[in-house]
């Protein structure tokens, strides 16, 4: 008989999201030859961790969420991943309103998601926004944060003229302090054609309510693409090259390679389990 203590053998393959639908389905991709191939697929995002297969599972209300579920019992505890709420002083007048909540992408065990909310108090001018970023691991079962890192000055820098650039002669009206240096926002991460990660970054500077687009209507954004990693995204530096050939053919924003110590008979027993009654597909 085997020991109790036997570790699962490895397993070879990942967890690839494509684009489906309103959302994302997801695709088991193993290493097969001449070419990777798709073993099985389930009409929801799911992402790959040591502890077992999570799906991402979203609830919209006047409070919306989204949630890690485990697929499989012996996963552990779900956890949520954002939320956001919409409030209004009389619902009569605004409505209930539903908050929004979407999901970015993923590599590996991390998660990135965003939501939009707000809260409009009686008497007040004008709601008070809120959209809360976050970056999760699903396999701690936390947020983390990107910064600082050693390339985000270099980044701040590329993006301060993009903000010049929005408003021309107008930036010292709209910018609360047009020569202070971008704030990282969030970033979100995906393998280029060569199967390496490269980043996509959200830089904010401070503006009045008239000219803020958010986040959060008192803020303006620019965009920055870039090689530049931080730290903790540098475990998933590069796709196996088994898998590169794939994603040149299946550009894809979550890609979950399968981690050492996965139980492989789980995972694939989790992964074709029946979606649950009355779950909508993100």
């Amino acid at each position: 008989m085997p020991s109790a203590s036997a570790v699962a053998p490895p397993i070879d393959g990942a967890l690839v999201w494509l684009a489906g639908g309103a959302g994302f389905k997801t695709v088991w991709v193993e290493p097969t030859k001449p070419f990777p191939t798709v073993q099985r697929e389930r009409l929801e995002p799911v992402v790959a961790t040591k502890r077992g297969l999570f799906a991402l599972r979203i609830s919209i209300g006047t409070t919306s969420s989204i949630t890690a579920e485990p697929l499989s019992p012996s996963s552990g505890p779900g956890s949520e991943v954002v939320s956001a709420t919409v409030e209004a002083c009389n619902n009569e007048l605004f409505g209930d309103g539903k908050a929004g909540v979407s999901l970015v992408g993923a590599v590996g065990p991390i998660v990135f998601a965003s939501g939009h909310g707000y809260a409009f108090h009686c008497e007040a001018a004008h709601p008070e926004f809120y959209d809360p970023v976050v970056i999760y691991d699903v396999d701690a079962g936390k947020s983390i944060n990107l910064g600082p890192f050693p390339g985000q000055p270099r980044l701040a820098k590329i993006a301060h003229p993009k903000f010049m650039g929005q408003f021309d002669v107008d930036a010292g009206e709209c910018l609360m302090e047009p020569t202070a240096t971008p704030a990282l926002h969030t970033g979100d991460f995906t393998y280029d054609g060569r199967g390496v990660l490269r980043g996509h970054y959200v830089f904010t500077m401070v503006s009045n309510y008239m000219c803020g687009t958010g986040p959060g209507h008192y803020s303006v954004a620019a965009e920055v693409d870039d090689s530049a990693l931080p730290p903790v995204m540098d475990p998933w530096q590069k796709a196996p090259s088994w898998l590169v050939p794939f994603l040149v053919k299946h550009p894809s924003v979550g890609v979950s390679v399968f981690p050492g110590g996965l139980d492989g008979a789980a995972a694939k027993s989790a992964f074709e389990s029946p979606l649950p009654a009355g779950k909508k597909k993100p």
